[in-house]
């Protein structure tokens, strides 16, 4: 694996920043200034941490600059976004406070393409802990609609800026520790096999981390 510089971020007030400005910033989040090499356009796994013993994230980069890193745990649970839109600063969710190291060990890119929101029409469900399902389906038009759970989740898909991801934004009622509103991308990657995809969203403070599955009928 290629050894890529740390990334050292460098937390700015967060109180100053737009909750929906153009540069991707939302109540809560902070601007970091990572300092590692780009990795390039496509899709990627990263290692992240000691390379004895590293744990492994997601790195997903568009032409323009926009791009996304998913540190995650042994889980596959996101526990930190750094997300950058075109021409904008990375933001980091949640926030960070201080100065920390980052490095990151490139693996293999996985293939990159753009995603079919046609593809995508049908009927999932998604589990947000022990006890709590949603049911919900997405149709031609991109919208989600909630199914009979408990828990309800709604929202509107749009096009992707960023390889095999389209934009999402989200509403959650009675959903456990979600946000209430959320926004964020859709991600389908050949290795999250047996989900259908992965919705990954957050209200600049927390981060909402769905694995969805097809819906048996």
């Amino acid at each position: 694996m290629k050894l890529v510089r740390g990334i050292t971020l460098f937390a700015a007030a967060a109180a100053a920043l737009s909750a929906c400005g153009g540069n991707g910033y939302k109540k809560g989040s902070t601007v970091v200034d990572p300092a590692f090499d780009e990795i390039g356009s496509g899709a990627f796994i990263v290692s992240v941490g000691d390379a004895k013993e590293p744990s492994v994230g997601k790195y997903y980069a568009a032409d323009d600059g926009a791009a996304l890193l998913i540190l995650q745990d042994v889980s596959e649970s996101a526990t930190q976004l750094f997300r950058r839109v075109s021409g904008g600063d990375w933001i980091a969710v949640p926030a960070m406070g201080g100065e920390s190291a980052v490095p990151l060990l490139i693996g293999s890119p996985v293939p990159a393409e753009s995603l079919d929101m046609a593809s995508l029409i049908g009927s999932y469900v998604t589990q947000l802990g022990a006890d709590l399902v949603a049911t919900f389906s997405i149709g031609p038009n991109g919208r989600l609609l909630a199914g009979n759970s408990v828990c309800q989740l709604t929202g509107q898909l749009e096009s992707g800026r960023l390889p095999n991801t389209l934009a999402i934004t989200l509403s959650a009622q009675d959903c456990a520790d979600m946000p209430s509103s959320s926004t964020g991308v859709l991600i389908a990657d050949q290795d999250y096999d047996p989900a259908a995809f992965r919705m990954l969203s957050d209200d600049g403070q927390v981060i909402a981390d769905l694995w969805v599955y097809t819906e048996a009928p």
